[in-house]
């Protein structure tokens, strides 16, 4: 064995070519071994590096502290890398333990008989989990999670099942895991173990929730509780009960599955994290935004313990950047989403990326917040992940209201609408048609001058700039200049916006 030492920094990027890291911390290679993703033997030509993590720079040292003052969980600095190649082979930390001690949806006592380097029965899904703990190497565990799941191949073991089903979720596979679940529940019956049966219909109906359909989810979700679910996959499925209760706004049952024991001691089901950032969700469609903040936060804390730096296990840090704006706890906010945005470039899922701009836009409250949050929206339709684009079509509408952009508010308010509807989500239409009235307000008699009157019913006729020039005796430069005021003043972006804005009649 070779060693040597080096040092890469990482302050504005969220990797570097030979460590991963978030920003501003100062990986350390002190020695080199070399093992292998796919088996145990070891692997030619792939490092596994041993790293110590120093925090260097100002942003995250003072990152910590405001962490400290406002009681949210340290930023957690993944101390894993991806190889510089497609290959199965990656780099790990030294004080990654043999034995995982914490795997979602399943039991501890099982999950302390998994070894980092898999078995059969897991199918390469222990490795593809912990790169997902550190976001790195999306396309690779994507393509185990898929090999695993071919349809040409039977159905795996539970364990393997759950892992692989699981993989696809956090890269916002949504549209391939219902059909990997679909395919297993058209299978079902005496020919697969009724955990695996269960096992589908969860996953299933995560998907269905992610992607908007949260009613349909949760009625699935409840009756696979009701079924009895294993112990290890309980905590898992209410918690992923409340949040889809939640998007749909039906607060009261969920406040009623919070205070009862239906399926045992809330405060006793596994995978708390995921439990308190359902808390988090269920109170923040409450409105009661300081209780949602410390949920949020504690499930921070919980999966930082456990060295899960990736919020695509759960979105703790966009969801209480989101609950600390509310409440005016900007600094805090600015803090959780810039260490969200790191991580969710990183981990390279559109989702994860558009909800962390989403909650960077709306702390940061600035020239560019607008534009973060058009992209937000776009990286959330490419994913299909309603859940969080509905709201962030919400937050862009109300941003364009206040720039005084009531067609490009009114065009994304139909938009969100128009989800809600296909979704059946309620509570998301009574949002989006809350917004409405500050549309039509805003759009009430736009003050032109009278020389921009008159060069709007020309353009509204279809004359061309050339053309309204002549007609005018003006310039075309002259023309331009009057008719991008007029599209200031109306909110719009150009012409093919201007017939919605206004009418004739008002130009007259």
């Amino acid at each position: 064995m070779s060693s040597f030492t080096r040092e890469i920094v990482c302050r504005t990027s969220p990797y570097s070519t030979c460590g991963c890291c978030l920003d501003g911390c100062r990986l350390e290679i002190t020695s080199v071994a070399r093992v292998c993703v796919s088996s145990n033997a070891a692997c030619p030509g792939d490092d596994r590096s041993r790293f110590e993590v120093r925090p260097v720079s100002d942003r995250v040292i003072n990152t910590k502290r405001l962490s400290e003052r406002h009681g949210a969980a340290p930023p957690v600095c993944s101390n894993h890398c991806a190889p510089n190649d497609n290959s199965w082979c990656a780099r790990r930390d030294h004080a990654l333990p043999d034995l995982v001690p914490y795997v979602p949806g399943i039991d501890p006592d099982t999950a302390t008989r998994f070894h980092s380097r898999d078995s059969p029965a897991t199918c390469g899904g222990i490795q593809s989990l912990l790169f997902i703990y550190c976001a790195v190497n999306r396309p690779a565990v994507i393509q185990q999670a898929e090999s695993a799941l071919a349809s040409g191949t039977r159905v795996p073991d539970p364990e393997c099942l759950w892992l692989s089903l699981s993989v696809l979720l956090y890269s916002d596979k949504f549209a391939e895991v219902t059909l990997h679940c679909e395919r297993i529940l058209r299978t079902g019956g005496r020919a697969l173990p009724r955990r695996s049966v269960q096992i589908a219909g969860l996953v299933r109906a995560r998907a269905r929730a992610l992607r908007g359909h949260c009613l349909d989810a949760a009625a699935e979700l409840q009756d696979l509780l009701d079924g009895g679910l294993p112990a290890g996959l309980r905590g898992v499925a209410v918690a992923w009960l409340l949040e889809a209760l939640a998007g749909a706004g039906e607060t009261q049952q969920a406040n009623q599955l919070l205070l009862g024991d239906r399926f045992g001691p809330i405060d006793e089901l596994p995978d708390q994290a995921h439990i308190h950032a359902a808390r988090g969700a269920v109170q923040w469609a409450d409105g009661r935004y300081e209780q949602s903040l410390a949920e949020y936060l504690t499930a921070g804390r919980i999966l930082a313990d456990l060295r899960v730096a990736n919020s695509a296990i759960v979105a703790w840090r966009s969801r209480a950047a989101l609950a600390a704006v509310t409440i005016g706890r900007t600094e805090l906010a600015l803090a959780l989403a810039e260490d969200e945005l790191a991580i969710a470039r990183r981990w390279g899922a559109p989702g994860a990326v558009g909800a962390a701009l989403r909650a960077l836009g709306l702390a940061r409250r600035d020239s560019h917040s607008t534009h973060v949050l058009e992209r937000a929206v776009e990286l959330l339709q490419l994913a299909d992940a309603r859940y969080e684009l509905v709201p962030a079509l919400c937050d862009l509408a109300r941003l364009h209201v206040e720039n005084a952009e009531p067609i490009r508010a009114r065009t994304v308010l139909v938009t969100a609408i128009e989800y809600a509807v296909a979704s059946g989500n309620r509570a998301w239409l009574e949002q989006a048609n809350a917004l409405l009235p500050l549309v039509s307000e805003r759009r009430k008699s736009p003050k032109l001058t009278r020389q921009e009157q008159k060069i709007t019913r020309l353009a509204l006729e279809g004359l061309a700039n050339k053309d309204i020039a002549e007609t005018m005796f003006l310039t075309i430069r002259t023309v331009e200049f009057h008719l991008s005021n007029v599209y200031r003043k109306l909110g719009i972006s150009g012409r093919s916006e201007l017939r919605d804005a206004i009418s004739p009649a008002e130009c007259a």
